[in-house]
């Protein structure tokens, strides 16, 4: 069997997009977020839950071994346009994008073994975009739950913040703490795992080709015209719809600045500061006035 690609971000992060990008290469084929509980029904159990590389889950294992060996077929999630004899064993090369399962990233890497690629994306990009897709005054519980829920979580990663955590009391403050705590996980797990990936939205941005074939290149995946084309198309114009990958890249790292409010992102910088997430230090940030 290939070995699987696994491609790991948050909501509103950009994974679909380059995960679409990918998956035209040669020899792959995408699966769809097989841990989307809302999309999933099955993968309810498993969804943002977190797990020590050490634990022994053995519904979660198999779950997992359904998926990386391609065999999640929920409409949802399975690739589109195969033939039958693409989907035969060893045939392709698993592609799983999946924004619900970063908390069980060390397990994954351990007990599956994929080329894992972690994909960042700015928090006040992720927030805006979280805000205008989901609701700018939506109390959503399940974020706090997600994190402050799972004991072993905390002890592992998130004690020193479960304050800070708790205290988030608007949309773009518990977005902001999300993102914190989350990439705060990925990137002290990655340091232990050199192998990981990791790549930013914005650089993606800035130079589409270059980024894609570079990351090609450390994937061991073949451009193909069909990739090519993909991604000019997604970058011609903006699509107006949430989940259809296409927008105009030039546009794409501001964006924030036209539309969050200054306090949403005071909020959002006062949730990420803590955590010192590398790359994106808010102290550094120049907010300006939002009229």
């Amino acid at each position: 069997m290939k070995t699987p690609i696994f491609m790991v971000g948050l909501p509103r992060s950009g994974t679909t997009w380059i995960a679409s990008v990918l998956g035209a290469t040669a020899g792959t084929s995408y699966f769809h977020e097989p841990f989307n509980d809302h999309n999933v029904p099955e993968s309810a159990p498993f969804a943002m839950r977190y797990l020590r590389a050490s634990d022994n889950d053995p519904k979660f294992a198999s779950y997992c071994r359904k998926c990386f060996a391609g065999r999640q077929r929920h409409p949802a999630v399975k690739p589109r346009g195969q033939k039958w004899w693409q989907r035969l064993p060893g045939f392709t090369r698993v592609l799983i994008k999946d924004v619900h399962s970063a908390l069980a990233l060390d397990w994954i890497s351990r007990h599956i073994a994929p080329k894992i690629v972690i994909l960042m994306r700015h928090p006040l990009a992720v927030a805006d975009s979280w805000l205008r897709v989901f609701g700018r005054d939506r109390d959503d519980g399940r974020i706090s739950s997600r994190l402050l829920g799972q004991p072993a979580l905390l002890d592992d990663y998130l004690r020193p913040y479960e304050e800070h955590i708790r205290s988030a009391d608007s949309t773009a403050g518990r977005a902001g703490v999300y993102w914190g705590a989350c990439y705060h996980v990925l990137l002290t797990q990655q340091r232990a795992h050199p192998d990981w990936i990791v790549v930013r939205h914005e650089d993606f941005c800035d130079d589409p080709s270059g980024r894609f074939h570079d990351l090609c290149d450390r994937l061991g995946l073949r451009w193909t015209a069909r990739a090519e084309q993909l991604l000019m198309d997604s970058n011609s114009q903006d699509s107006g719809h949430p989940y259809v990958p296409r927008r105009i890249l030039a546009n794409e790292k501001d964006k924030w600045r036209k539309t969050l409010t200054r306090e949403q992102q005071d909020a959002v910088a006062r949730a990420v500061r803590p955590f010192n997430i590398p790359g994106y230090e808010m102290p550094d940030l120049k907010l300006p006035l939002v009229a």
